[in-house]
């Protein structure tokens, strides 16, 4: 299983249907949202969210509910805090 670290300052995770879409909110002639990335939940086992990176409420019960971890870090990759599922997948495909 992969880890996902976002580094990218001003960037948001969100939810859209069953997938996690990292966006970026731009200003040009008005105020426009850019998809940097879109990808499936069952891809991820952790997050890490490095610095200026949000996410949003949908985007984290998301997680919880396909028990993918998220970590919380300095831009220096410092530890600020995590959250952790009540059960980790990588135990059940272990075992399977």
């Amino acid at each position: 299983m992969a880890t996902l670290f976002l580094t990218e300052p001003q960037t948001t995770l969100r939810r859209s249907g069953d997938a996690l879409v990292v966006t970026r909110d731009t200003e040009g002639d008005g105020p426009t949202r850019e998809v940097l990335l879109t990808l499936p939940p069952h891809h991820i086992e952790m997050i890490g969210l490095l610095g200026d990176v949000h996410i949003t409420a949908d985007a984290t019960r998301l997680c919880l509910d396909q028990a993918i971890g998220v970590a919380w870090l300095t831009p220096g990759g410092v530890l600020r805090g995590r959250l952790t599922p009540p059960a980790c997948r990588c135990a059940d495909l272990r075992r399977a």
